[in-house]
């Protein structure tokens, strides 16, 4: 576990090291994407599940999916994955989905989950025409994102969720 003094977070995020995530660390990433978001939303949470499940997807994008180490240590991940928007019937638009995207809980706020969305989402920019996300919108309309309402996109059952 680590404490900081803000004004030292400037100094820390120059030496984080992003890399793609690789099979010998997947059950520590598992742990970390548990720790990350256990109790956070919910009792318990299941977003190692959908990363454990996402790594044997034939719709992982594996060169986008990406650790954060600090000082040999994993501290954050990110996931991507292929998927669809569904329209005019049965015709498809391919786009990506991102996330989860997950930071150990003694290290977030220190920018590291920024650190990997902007680095991905510089990776992916030509590979889509969109890139979704399910989260936070007041967190992630930092990077660009807007409510999937502002075009006319659902969820599966036809809400718009502000998520």
């Amino acid at each position: 576990m680590f404490l900081f003094s803000l004004n030292i977070i400037p100094l820390i995020m120059k030496q984080i090291n992003l890399n793609l995530e690789r099979p010998e660390i997947f059950r520590k990433m598992e742990e970390l994407v548990r720790d990350a978001f256990w109790d956070k939303y919910s009792p318990g949470c299941c977003e190692h599940l959908v990363v454990h499940n996402l790594r044997t997807s034939e719709n992982a994008i594996k060169d986008l999916c990406f650790i954060a180490n600090f000082n040999n240590e994993l501290v954050g991940g990110i996931w991507y994955a292929k998927a669809s928007i569904r329209h005019n019937g049965n015709a498809e638009t391919p786009v990506l989905t991102m996330g989860p995207i997950a930071v150990r809980p003694d290290m977030q706020g220190m920018g590291i989950g920024s650190k990997l969305i902007r680095h991905t989402m510089q990776l992916a920019e030509n590979r889509a025409c969109a890139i979704i996300i399910y989260g936070n919108p007041s967190y992630y309309s930092q990077f660009g994102f807007k409510p999937g309402s502002d075009f006319g996109i659902t969820d599966a059952t036809g809400t718009f969720c502000p998520a």
